[in-house]
This record gives structure tokens, sequence and C-alpha cells, in this order.
């Protein structure tokens, strides 16, 4: 999961990125933001994120996507369940 902070302003990141590894543990997440601040990165990762890159970049969020998806295959994932936002 490529989850691109700029583009969820609708909702909280923080408590999607808790709640999704709660139903999907197995499925990696890799955040993209353009806010470099070492206590964001913290937070996230705590709450189950598991890469944290910052903007701009193109060629190295390939690569840590890629490392995630190899990660991710390891562990066999059955069914993703149906993730809302809320409003």
């Amino acid at each position: 999961m490529l989850l691109d902070l700029e583009s969820c302003r609708d909702f909280r990141a923080r408590s999607w990125c808790r709640e999704f590894k709660t139903i999907a543990a197995s499925v990696p997440i890799v955040v993209l933001s353009a806010n470099a601040e070492v206590e964001d990165k913290v937070l996230l990762l705590e709450l189950g994120a598991d890469d944290y890159v910052t903007k701009p970049l193109v060629r190295e969020a390939a690569a840590r996507v890629r490392r995630a998806m190899r990660r991710g295959k390891a562990q066999k994932i059955r069914q993703l369940p149906a993730f809302r936002r809320r409003t």
C-alpha cells in the first residue's frame, strides 16, 4: 500500500494507518510525504507504516515499493477486507 499523505487530506492518515494494520497486518505500507520532520516519521512508523519516504523522489520511491512488495509476498495474503474512508 502506498499512502501519499498529501493526497489524503480529507481523512486522518495516522488513524487510517493504525486501523488498516489491524485488519491487514501483512500488507506493507509505504508512506510518501513532503513533511521531513522526524517526529512525523517516527509516529507513522510506530503506528504501522513499514517505511516513510520524503518527497521529492521518483526512483527511490519505486525501489522502496518494490522492496515492500517483496516482503509482502513472503506472507500469503488471502483476502483484503473492504476499507472505507470515514466522512
